[in-house]
């Protein structure tokens, strides 16, 4: 219980009449104690007193006496500015004496908006692509957001001051929101005061017609001798007549293939197609150009991009010890590739494999021995259902030094590969198994959807497979599992079961498909790709996840040069990581770059760890640097060895960001409703330095205590 006398508080520790009672029944005591003695009467009260100034003392900690402080102070309202900075705010389709940009900066500057400001507590913040706090008025912010969420960046600036006495929040924006989102509830009672930062324009003057890249989709990567696309979207903005001009295809500066954009009346996107056959291995730089008659800006007319050529010539060797549906449609999907070879091997009742590769060779008619020499001849050993005594011990050992030398191993599940006597939980593979079976694991049945993780879209191989909007779903895989510590899940179900797991062995690798019903990807999929079905495309991917190519990092007298992307942003770091073989020493490893003005930079590598950033599942030890491109243009990189007897070559495009220049007016409509809706006020630049005198300044009274102990 607290008691208050003025501007002390008591605060005891026990109760009063306790104290009291206890300070009579002391006194009492005390001069009882002296009554006795044989002192003096003035004697006996000096000891009383002292013995009673002593409990005095004692009583009033038990109290615990405070003092308190009570004042009020005005607080000023907060009022919020919010400041677009995306690129349209550098727009200026009337060709004004200002940019947007410039109005907004120079409307805070105004000497009648400051003196308004002092009236408030005033909090800064930007919107673009997202919200930040924070605003340095010394230097010129940069207007370069790709994108503007303005309604979402209005309700979190209104969340954010929920404790705060709002008074508005002062919006200075073109109000081109992008965000098909509006306010809510709580931002709705805050009001928006906004400038308008173009003016009107009494005659609305017709804007010239432009035509620009707007999008291209193309693979990463394509196989040698294979069909690639290219899909190319065209768009234009302020036209409506019908149009046609040449849209053109370059491979390394030569013409390779030309088409036509055909516009109809009132048409604003258009696409155009072009597929071709890669003819030669590495990296090959495209330039694609549209030719229009009648166009604003030229500058947006014309893309590079970079396709990485490999040679998929794979042979392959495929056991199975079932005559499942998996079986039936892996081998028929394998043997269409034309680009690779496959020895196919079906386990009989007796334990002898039959061939079944559909080939005319004869050295194919009969199950290799596993041998170093004979496994030489392949790029991957896929292990379809089989028990572990499938293969004799020596088969284990030579697979595993397969691996170990840059071969590839891949598992596919079923209820005999992944039992405790199948060959995935066999104790030869423990050591380069990518899963192994908890207690209780099954073939689980159902229907699972499924889903790349960050680990599989990280992987160039698989991004050719990142479009699909959906992957249909499995109707079985096998779990409970847990991946190797040096293993990543690529494919897992909603609940985060893995379905696909691959690791790094040695200088080869390993993988698991733990689904017995990818077979029905076949069944029904639209082709794509080059006319292959899902089904085959994922193959064909994880085929090339395992065992790149010619070109493979696993060579032991090789360099491998790592980029998160062939393409990137003007004044963007770019990381360059490198991993070398082991007949490769990393000393005085350097990265030379070719720039687009023909001028040369040199930079060491130095060791680093790279990781999944650099397109690896796991962190390795490799070498790194890194640069900031100031230039347009094609870059040619290369990372060679000391003795110049290692190299690695590629082409790495940069451009400038994709920026949000729309050349549209701003959108009054939509600044208009904003304010009607929130009790704010829109008007025009001229009088925008009355803005702030529509919002009342209404204080807040704060009481401040303070206690003193």
């Amino acid at each position: 219980m607290m008691y208050k006398l003025g501007s002390i508080l008591l605060s005891p520790v026990i109760p009063v009449w306790l104290i009291i009672l206890c300070a009579i029944l002391f006194a009492g005591l005390a001069w009882r104690t002296y009554a006795f003695c044989s002192l003096k009467y003035s004697e006996r009260w000096i000891l009383w007193s002292l013995r009673m100034l002593a409990f005095g003392i004692l009583a009033f900690l038990l109290l615990q006496p405070s003092r308190r402080e009570t004042r009020s102070e005005l607080e000023k309202p907060v009022l919020a500015v919010l400041l677009d900075l995306s690129a349209s705010m550098q727009d200026n389709p009337y060709a004004e004496k200002m940019t947007r940009a410039d109005k907004a900066l120079a409307f805070l500057k105004k000497s009648e908006v400051r003196k308004h400001l002092e009236a408030f507590r005033v909090l800064y913040f930007t919107a673009g692509s997202s919200l930040q706090e924070g605003l340095d008025l010394t230097t010129t912010p940069k207007f370069s957001e790709p994108s503007s969420l303005l309604a979402p960046a209005i309700n979190q600036v209104a969340e954010r001051l929920r404790a705060e006495p709002q008074a508005g929040i002062l919006l200075l924006s073109d109000g081109l929101d992008q965000s098909n989102a509006w306010l809510e509830g709580r931002a709705q009672q805050i009001p928006v005061l906004i400038p308008e930062l173009e003016n009107p324009v009494l005659e609305e003057r017709p804007l010239q017609q432009d035509f620009s890249i707007e999008n291209i989709h193309y693979p990463r990567r394509a196989i040698l001798q294979w069909e690639v696309k290219v899909e190319v979207t065209i768009r234009r903005r302020h036209g409506s007549t019908a149009q046609t001009f040449p849209v053109e295809l370059l491979q390394n500066g030569s013409m390779l293939r030309k088409s036509e954009a055909v516009f109809r009346e009132n048409e604003n996107f258009r696409k155009v197609e072009f597929s071709f056959t890669a003819e030669t291995l590495g990296n090959h730089l495209y330039q694609l150009s549209i030719l229009p008659l009648q166009d604003a800006d030229a500058g947006n007319n014309h893309r590079e991009f970079v396709i990485d050529v490999t040679d998929a010539r794979k042979r392959i060797l495929y056991l199975e010890g079932t005559p499942r549906w998996e079986f039936k449609y892996l081998k028929r999907s394998l043997l269409a590739e034309k680009n690779q070879e496959l020895n196919a091997f079906l386990q009989s009742g007796t334990g002898a494999f039959l061939n079944f590769s559909d080939t005319e060779h004869q050295e194919a008619l009969s199950l290799p021995e596993f041998s170093p020499e004979s496994l030489r001849d392949y790029s991957v050993v896929i292990l379809g259902d089989l028990k572990a005594d499938a293969l004799k011990e020596k088969d284990y050992r030579v697979l595993t030094a397969f691996v170990e030398k840059g071969g590839a191993l891949l598992f596919l599940a079923g209820t005999r590969t992944c039992s405790p006597d199948g060959v995935l939980s066999s104790p030869h593979f423990k050591e380069l198994a990518p899963v192994f079976s908890l207690p209780g694991a099954q073939m689980r049945e159902g229907r699972f959807s499924v889903d790349f993780t960050a680990a599989g879209r990280s992987q160039n191989a698989f991004s050719d497979l990142l479009s699909e909007v959906r992957l249909p779903p499995l109707l079985s895989f096998w779990g409970p599992v847990e991946a190797s510590s040096f293993a990543s899940v690529f494919l897992a179900a909603a609940d985060g079961s893995a379905v696909l797991v691959g690791r790094r062995y040695g200088q080869g690798r390993t993988a698991v498909l733990l689904s017995d019903s990818l077979w029905r990807w076949q069944l029904g999929s639209e082709a794509g790709g080059g006319g292959k079905s899902l089904y085959g495309r994922f193959l064909t991917q994880l085929l090339q996840w395992l065992a790149p190519g010619l070109q493979s990092q696993n060579e032991e007298d090789s360099i491998q040069l790592l980029l998160p992307s062939r393409e990137a942003d003007l004044r963007a770091k770019i990381s360059i990581g490198a991993l070398c073989g082991k007949r490769v020493s990393g000393s005085g490893l350097a990265c030379r770059i070719l720039c687009p003005d023909a001028s040369n930079l040199a930079l060491p590598m130095l060791p680093a760890e790279l990781g999944i950033e650099a397109g690896l599942p796991s962190p390795e030890a490799g070498f790194r640097c890194e640069f900031v491109p100031e230039q347009e243009g094609t870059y040619r990189l290369q990372v060679i060895s000391k003795d110049g007897l290692a190299s690695e070559e590629a082409l790495l495009v940069v451009k400038k960001p994709a920026l949000e220049f729309t050349g549209e007016a701003i959108n009054r409509q939509w600044l208009q409703r904003l304010a009607k809706d929130t009790g704010g006020a829109m008007l025009p630049w001229l009088e925008a330095g009355k803005l702030l005198e529509k919002l009342p300044v209404k204080p807040r009274s704060v009481e401040i205590v303070r206690e003193y102990s």
